[in-house]
């Protein structure tokens, strides 16, 4: 199998970026002439349309001021010890500033509650709470937290995480950036990975 066989996500000026990140320098014309040598180049993908269920009222929120609305989803890793790792985003939707990646080997409801609890302790309880239909964010104590401060839930519908679009980017830029290219020996170095690299990513 040859390199072309594994097309990069990124255009040649990302992967000079990468590139100048791990090796500490890198020659931006070198990085175009392999990328083009090696043809990475992804070709155009078509999209396809899916019908919408429900109402929309997800899709339909809009963030109009800062705390307004907050977004919140899970993604998974392991570390090299083929042990699994759960993160769990939050980011704000108006200003696009991630608040907490929170990662541990198992996150449960209590786990997301202690961490929204401990952003709102500091900036106050947002108007609006946006999450997937995970069985840790919509039932028991997410649930029961955002009834107790006052704040809406805004569910987006099975299989569309383009209603949770703004989310959606960091952790695929968290995993493009970070989690796709440090190896991690346990949990607390991937932490430490992950807290330098946050900054880079809001």
């Amino acid at each position: 199998m040859g390199v072309r066989e594994y097309p990069s996500r990124w255009g040649w000026r990302k992967t000079n970026e990468v590139a100048a990140r791990v090796r500490r320098t890198a020659n931006p014309m070198r990085t175009l002439r392999l990328w083009l040598t090696c043809e990475l180049q992804r070709p155009p993908q078509r999209r396809h349309k899916r019908s919408r269920l429900g109402d929309g009222t997800a899709v339909k929120l809009r963030a109009e001021r800062p705390d307004h609305v907050w977004a919140l989803d899970f993604q998974f890793d392991e570390i090299a010890a083929r042990r699994r790792l759960k993160l769990l985003s939050v980011i704000a939707e108006h200003t696009c500033e991630a608040f907490a990646i929170k990662m541990d080997h198992s996150i449960d409801a209590d786990g997301v509650v202690a961490t929204v609890e401990a952003i709102a302790a500091a900036r106050g309880a947002p108007s609006h709470l946006r999450t997937d239909n995970s069985p840790d964010l919509v039932v028991g104590a997410p649930r029961d937290w955002c009834r107790l401060s006052g704040t809406q839930t805004a569910y987006i519908e099975p299989g569309t995480p383009r209603e949770n679009g703004h989310i959606e980017s960091l952790n695929r830029r968290l995993r493009d950036e970070c989690l796709n290219i440090e190896d991690s020996a346990n949990l607390t170095e991937t932490r430490v990975v992950i807290e330098n690299r946050v900054l880079r990513l809001t």
